[in-house]
């Protein structure tokens, strides 16, 4: 027993990083569509243009901030202060608060707006509340005496054309920011004092940049080249910190734990290593060591404190080149803003948040602005912060949850970063006439950075008020092409370098405007040091030009900018900030619902880290949902009030968020996973009961299931039973079949062989291998190719939800095979490869013989699809307690309790789509009238053909990109389904819990073409293949509820062209020949039954009738009357066809659900729901179940250990 419980298939852990890394780069790539884009349509660009995909048609992905181009034809630029004023400081007054906000973001920094404007992109409506009187963070500006000042923005890199950061920042500002580059080489590194002064040039450029040092390090060429493959290797991995964030925590913990983060990832391997510890591997050279390190003033840390894998990123970052905002760093709030307010928001400044507010349930509900002496509260359902970790967690929240261990242990993981000091320089005189270039200076006393620094901050102040050892030293004006324009004959400087918090700690609570004589003396005796330095390097510079000074200390940083000990960069970036741990568990989620984190507290320094802390952002598998079991429901009355709701437009609700057409288990598992997100769902069935293939019907007492026969993979604590328990609340319940819960029926009755199929990996071969003696081999190899094509299966995910531009490179790459077995061997016939396994023909027969369960006759059907099957059941075979309609009938109060409704009886004929190709809501026939229901979202569940065939306007049913998706599918075969009722019980008539498939011969794809080929009398006369199951027999509660009946549902195959000719009559009445072939089948069925079951007489049958392919049609929706949707053969697993049918269509707000989009089958429907689930919700819904499992497993373990 415990061998078979050990058989459950494995969990990959490249399941995990593949379907993650997806995630992680989820935002990245789609941004990475839109500069591709960029890139191809330099010429073509059209404002508002849609994107599409490499040579393929537009896909959508889910709610989108990067779905199409955003960028607008550029607009005059404005240097009106007054009129930017308007945008960037319109102040705070509750009655300019915005009604039924989506979020509240604390701060307008970066990563705070940022993140409005995706939000906004995507129609939240969100309100920034800034604290300062103007917007921007570290991005604003101030003027003093006509000299405008930027705080934050010195240079930024990655700006090239086309590329995903600069194509984000176009995004962000539709376009309307524009960078000027920096002169190359865009650094000079200077160090030493006055008479052993050397001056070293940055360029950018890989290539150059080397050169450029060789040339100054003559003998250095090894260290040089080793120093940029380092740095390149370790930046490269930085993907990885982002995947930390991103995975559910158990995830992050088990690659943290196992070590496997610094095998995966170099940028890790390399982050616990100091800067000064790799370069002095490198190099003897000082001046050398020096310029590998100068940059560390970007993100705060000596370098004997500093992480290489951080210096890096810096180096990376810049190896491009470095830019500068056209019209100074205000524009970037300036072109943001307007974007936030276009989607109903708002940034309003001078609201200082005193307090974020909660229910009784820890859950963030809004925010309390102080205006004056008084408190308005502005409500939202969700609260953000970029206000850095230390302000929200120690400021912000009450006392007892500040005290909350998860709280407290993400504050003692983090400390605060050093103090920044800035001096600002307005000069009489243009850039040429002072000898200023667009470029920066880095200029150092010495060339030991760690002495000098660490000397430097442990000094009293006055000492180090009298000489600075480093200064960064910019000139804003030089850069900005439009400074001249603004400012005539002026120019700025800004210089900054370190400062300690305590020297200026004793005026914090001064007034900011005079903080006393003392502070101003100390602060001027900080500005001549500096100035000593900048006209020393600087020789047309000289004090007579200078028209204004000030500086801002660490304590000016707390008053304009809320950094708690005056740092510039938020967080300590030490060493220690780079630890997987630390990572891993500072994320955007915090320990309290509702409240989230961004900026760079969340990711990084500076203004890329600010918004990947932005970028770096429900989930319907967040907590275990599972109810106690409330007591079974038998009456059907009772249970027609949940399954049987008919169609009425005052029954639609308001505000929908979503339709879903069809509620078979694609349709109604998807609404409930929205549902549990928040989500309100209209569910629209054309049937008169939901369930799709889950339904049931009574008949004279009895009553039938329609498709649910048999389910795999439900082992308690698997994900996919907790996905079901979770979809359900727990009130789904499952009875396991016997073992064995298969019988093979081979052959006439003359020479019948029967050969049971049991449940686990071991006992099944091993029960297989004492059937057929000398096939051992055969029997092993078939197995170990069944898993391992099988292990393969995360690719095929994969292949659906990456960007499609991926997806396709993959494929043609050839990467897809080398990749994943499955795809492999997806090629492959089923018949060929058993074929070489053995001559056997009756274990040939065994290997094959459940192909009926996804419709393909052996030499047709892909062995991958078939491997799927063979270990969905490898641990065994389940049935719903109380019958399949149990499934629909605990689904839909979870998506009523979300204000959703699941109507019956309402036959969509159309979708509704505007002028632009957008899908808005659907068309229900209600007698002969038309009754239009609106949603922003349509999900059709009705099947691929039935969607694009017939649900579509014609003009959009001849688009090339639903017509390359058609081309690429087929219909399956039609189903026969014959219905029995019986007089006694399961014992009197040797029913089991069991299934049975009868074969007339062991050569299933002969047999099967036979009969498939023959005229319907013919085929009538004997059905060569049938399945046989007793619901009755399975389901322990029907004794309870039919007490001394049965029932049996026999399942084959039959063409749609055999009863084609009666599809238009009444379906009570189709005529007499209808029903005279109908009974020849059901004959034909009973009479292999008969002999099977030898208890089973003719005298015992109370009622029997058969569902062909036209009553499929009819009843479930089945175009050529199949039961498993598009065909399973070879060709439905090619890659191309799985990257291309997936649940984004070619028009926008339209998606396809269920088995179409993923595979046939109650488990395919489900796997095409949490697919299509996925896109909407933009994260990974198969992730995110399997991680609930694993919790709700290691939570039971851990009770039933106490």
């Amino acid at each position: 027993m415990l061998s078979e419980k050990k058989t459950h298939r494995p969990f990959l852990l490249s399941d995990l990083l593949n379907f993650d890394l997806h995630y992680c780069c989820q935002i990245f790539l789609n941004i990475c569509e839109v500069s591709k884009q960029e890139e191809k349509s330099k010429v073509l660009f059209q404002p508002g243009m849609q994107i599409t995909s490499w040579e393929s048609p537009r896909i959508n992905s889910g709610p989108n901030p990067f779905e199409k181009d955003c960028r607008e034809p550029l607009k005059k630029k404005v240097y009106d202060k007054k009129e930017k004023n308007k945008v960037l400081k319109q102040g705070f007054l509750a009655s300019k608060v915005p009604d039924n906000l989506d979020a509240v973001v604390i701060g307008s920094g970066v990563g705070g707006l940022g993140l409005a404007v995706l939000l906004a992109k995507v129609g939240k409506k969100v309100l920034v509340l800034e604290q300062h009187d103007r917007a921007g963070g570290c991005c604003h500006t101030f003027t003093e005496k006509g000299f405008e000042f930027d705080v934050g923005i010195h240079y930024i890199g990655e700006l090239l054309e086309h590329k995903p950061f600069r194509c984000m920042l176009d995004q962000l500002t539709n376009g309307q920011l524009q960078w000027e580059k920096l002169e190359n080489p865009f650094d000079h590194v200077v160090l030493g004092p006055p008479e052993n002064r050397r001056s070293y040039p940055i360029y950018s450029g890989s290539t150059r940049f080397c050169e450029e040092l060789k040339k100054r390090f003559p003998g250095e060429e090894k260290a040089i080249d080793e120093y940029m493959k380092l740095v390149k290797k370790t930046g490269r991995g930085v993907w990885f910190l982002a995947l930390l964030k991103l995975c559910p925590l158990p995830l992050a913990k088990f690659l943290i734990h196992t070590g496997l983060v610094k095998h995966l990832s170099f940028f890790f391997k390399m982050a616990p290593r100091s800067l000064t510890d790799v370069v002095n591997e490198l190099t003897e050279n000082k001046d050398l060591r020096a310029v590998f390190t100068y940059i560390f003033g970007t993100y705060g840390n000596i370098p004997k404190d500093a992480s290489f894998a951080m210096h890096s990123l810096l180096v990376t970052h810049y190896l491009n080149g470095a830019w500068y905002p056209k019209g100074g760093s205000s524009e970037i709030a300036y072109h943001m803003i307007p974007i936030i307010e276009k989607a109903g928001g708002a940034v309003l400044v001078r609201a200082p948040v005193n307090r974020i507010l909660f229910n009784e349930a820890k859950e963030a509900y809004g925010v309390s602005v102080l205006k004056g002496q008084e408190e308005v509260h502005v409500h939202a359902p969700m609260v953000i912060s970029d206000a850095g970790i230390f302000n929200t967690y120690e400021k912000l929240l009450p006392k007892e949850l500040q005290a909350m261990p998860d709280i407290q242990k993400q504050l003692s993981m983090v400390k605060h970063s050093e103090g920044g000091l800035s001096i600002f320089v307005g000069l009489n005189g243009t850039k040429e006439e002072l000898g200023l270039k667009a470029n920066n200076y880095w200029i150092f006393a010495e060339n030991n950075f760690d002495e000098l620094v660490e000397k430097y901050m442990n000094e009293e102040r006055e000492e180090a008020s009298k000489k600075i050892p480093l200064l960064f030293v910019a000139s804003p004006s030089a850069k900005d092409p439009s400074w001249e324009e603004r400012s005539p004959g002026k120019s700025t400087l800004t210089l900054v370098s370190f400062a300690k918090y305590s020297w200026f700690e004793e005026w914090k609570d001064g007034k900011v405007t005079n903080r006393g004589a003392d502070y101003k003396e100390l602060k001027q005796a900080f500005i001549d040091s500096a100035l000593d330095v900048v006209m020393d390097v600087f020789p047309k510079i000289s004090r007579d030009k200078m028209e204004y000074v000030d500086a801002g200390t660490p304590i000016t940083n707390t008053h304009y900018i809320g950094a708690p000990k005056g740092e510039i960069y938020g967080v300590d970036h030490g060493i220690s900030r780079f630890s997987p741990e630390l990572n891993a568990t500072i994320r955007p989620q915090t320990p309290l619902k509702n409240l989230y984190l961004t900026g760079q507290d969340m990711f990084l320094c500076g203004l890329a880290g600010g918004l990947a802390g932005a970028l770096t952002w429900s989930n319907p598998f967040a907590k275990d949902c599972r109810e106690p079991v409330k007591k079974k429901v038998y009456d059907e009355k009772v249970k027609n009030k949940v399954l049987k709701q008919g169609f009425v437009a005052s029954k639609v609700p308001d505000n929908l968020d979503a339709i879903i057409i069809g509620s078979g288990i694609g349709g109604l598992g998807l609404a409930v996973m929205l549902a549990k997100v928040g989500k309100k769902v209209l569910v629209l069935e054309q049937h008169d009961r939901a369930g799709g293939c889950c339904h049931t019907f009574t008949e004279k007492g009895f009553e039938f299931d329609v498709g649910i026969h048999y389910i795999g993979d439900l082992l308690d604590h698997t994900p996919f039973r907790c996905m079901l328990d979770q979809m359900s609340n727990g009130q789904l319940q499952w009875e396991p079949l016997e073992n064995a819960y298969d019988h093979v029926i081979l052959g006439p009755v003359e020479n019948r062989r029967s050969y049971p199929i049991y449940s686990g990996s071991t006992r099944f071969h091993e029960e297989l291998k004492k059937r057929f003696p000398g096939e051992e081999k055969a029997i092993d190899d078939y197995m170990r190719l069944v898993k391992k094509t099988e292990f393969g299966t995360w690719l095929l995910l994969v292949l659906k939800l990456c960007p499609l531009p991926l997806a396709k490179f993959l494929i043609h790459t050839g990467l897809v095979k080398h990749l994943s077995f499955f795809f492999k061997m997806a090629p492959r016939s089923l018949t060929d490869v058993v074929n070489e396994l053995t001559e056997n023909k009756d274990l040939r027969a065994v290997f094959t013989y459940i192909f009926g369960t996804y419709g393909k006759k052996p030499k047709d059907a892909s062995f991958a699809m078939h491997s799927l099957l063979i270990t969905h059941y490898l641990n065994g075979a389940w049935y719903p307690k109380g019958g399949s309609s149990e499934i629909a009938y605990h689904m839909i109060p979870i998506i009523e309790k979300a204000g959703g409704a699941v109507l019956v009886r309402a036959p969509v004929n159309r979708i509704l789509f505007n002028e632009a190709k957008e899908a808005y809501g659907v068309s229900v026939l209600k007698g002969q009238e038309e009754v239009h229901v609106h949603a922003p979202m349509v999900i059709s569940d009705a099947g691929i053909f039935n969607t694009y065939e017939k649900l579509l306007p014609k003009e959009l049913q001849a688009m090339p990109d639903i017509q390359k998706q058609l081309s690429m599918v087929k219909h399956g075969e039609g189903g026969l389904s014959i219905f029995v009722g019986l007089n006694g019980t399961k014992e009197e008539l040797g029913l089991k819990a069991s299934n049975y498939w009868i074969y007339a011969e062991n050569n299933f794809d002969e047999l099967m073409e036979k009969y498939m080929n023959e005229e319907r009398e013919e085929a009538s006369k004997k059905i060569p293949l049938l399945f046989v199951a007793s619901p009755s027999a399975k389901d322990p509660s029907w004794e309870e509820r039919s007490p001394g009946k049965s029932t049996l549902s026999l399942v084959s195959f039959a063409k749609y062209s055999w009863f084609e000719e009666w599809k238009d009559g009444k379906v009570t009445n189709r005529g007499a020949d209808y029903k005279e072939l109908k009974q020849a089948f059901i004959d034909s069925a009973l009479d292999v039954v008969m002999d099977v079951f030898p208890k089973i007489t003719r005298d015992k049958i109370e009622y029997v009738d058969a569902g062909t392919p036209i009553t499929n049609t009819h009843y479930i929706g089945a175009p050529k009357g199949e039961i498993y949707g598009v065909d399973h053969g070879i060709s439905r697993f090619s890659p191309e066809l799985n990257a291309t049918i997936r649940p984004q269509t070619p028009l926008k707000n339209l998606y396809l659900t269920g088995q179409d989009v993923f595979l046939c089958g109650f488990a395919g429907g489900l796997a095409g729901a949490l697919t299509c689930g996925s896109v909407i919700l933009n994260r990974n819904l198969h992730l995110d179940s399997f991680v609930l499992a694993m919790k709700t497993k290691y939570i039971n373990k851990k009770l039933k250990d106490e």
